[in-house]
């Protein structure tokens, strides 16, 4: 039996929908609250537990061969520091715990390739750079480093566990419109006005889930594996998109700096609005960059493949048409 923590998520979906096709018997662990949209109730087993209660986890894994921890706040600059923490750093120790407890015989840590320092460089980034809470590029990325810490540290002193850092992804099923996929909908409905400079590497949510996957079964205990896609720029994507969609894109592509200088102003309106939002100081910061990820540990060692980012685009595309959305 496999037990996932983070179904409800994006990749947590994907996760779930693999390891049903590959005949595993799956145990998904969610808040009594979760928005279960998208899970097949019927097909695997529900426990509700809490990320922060170790006896209710513990319970929940006992009988697991593999626990996947996907469960993550995910956050570009618009949440509580609080919060961040109790899910990414707590959290995170209190699924440790409670894997130990139930003597489960693996457990496989989402973390996130904001947990490296990406402004030092060099780049491409390898596995080589290592973690460091201290050096990263917001708060998002400081609290997932200090949970794949506790991870790092439960492995050395003798959890089988393995940490897998994905870059950014993007991909069907997109239930919930991750903010990748926002963006690809906002374009297919023209809602999108304008497109900032920039860059960043995307991958396919079902590469993604398919090299966490990979990770449980052949990964050696106590190893990082970074799961990158391919470098585009956001000029790159609007193009594809625009080739993919037949609709033209935005004329405008701003300057990151100019959109900067807008921010104060554009960040209280999503507050008041509770809208999520299309850029903030973050994710611009993130973009800005142009950083380049080598996956090639986990190519080598894991068979970890990627497809090309048109079929990704062209596949959420017809997705998002599928589910009746782009009417």
């Amino acid at each position: 039996m496999i037990a996932l923590t983070g179904a409800t998520g994006h990749l947590g979906h994907v996760l779930v929908q693999q390891l049903l096709a590959a005949g595993e018997r799956v145990r998904v662990v969610t808040r009594g609250s979760s928005d279960v949209t998208g899970l097949d109730l019927a097909k695997v087993e529900r426990v509700i537990a809490d990320l922060t209660d170790v006896d209710a986890l513990r319970a929940a894994f006992t009988g697991a061969s593999i626990v996947y921890n996907a469960a993550a706040k995910i956050s570009f600059g618009m949440d509580t520091r609080e919060e961040l923490y109790r899910v990414n750093v707590e959290g995170t120790r209190c699924v440790v715990e409670a894997a130990s407890a139930a003597k489960v015989d693996r457990l496989v840590h989402v973390s996130s390739i904001e947990a490296f320092p990406l402004t030092i460089g060099p780049y491409p980034i390898t596995e080589a750079l290592g973690i460091d809470p201290e050096h990263t590029v917001m708060e998002y990325g400081r609290t997932k480093a200090l949970g794949t810490r506790i991870v790092l540290d439960a492995a050395r002193a003798g959890l089988d566990a393995v940490v897998v850092c994905p870059t950014a992804f993007i991909g069907p099923p997109d239930f919930r419109l991750s903010p990748m996929g926002r963006l690809v909908f906002d374009f297919a409905r023209g809602r999108l006005p304008a497109y900032v400079d920039g860059g960043f590497d995307f991958a396919d949510v079902r590469d993604i889930s398919r090299g966490v996957i990979l990770a449980g079964t052949g990964g050696r205990s106590g190893e990082l594996y970074l799961l990158s896609g391919r470098y585009a720029s956001v000029p790159d994507l609007m193009e594809l998109l625009s080739r993919l969609c037949g609709r033209r894109k935005p004329i405008f592509c701003l300057p990151i700096k100019v959109i900067a200088s807008l921010l104060p102003p554009v960040e209280l309106y999503y507050r008041i609005t509770r809208r999520p939002p299309r850029f903030t100081r973050d994710s611009l910061h993130i973009l800005s960059y142009g950083i380049r990820v080598d996956s090639s540990k986990a190519v080598r060692e894991l068979g970890y493949s990627v497809r090309p980012l048109e079929v990704t685009l062209s596949d959420t595309l017809a997705w998002f048409s599928e589910q009746g959305m782009l009417r």
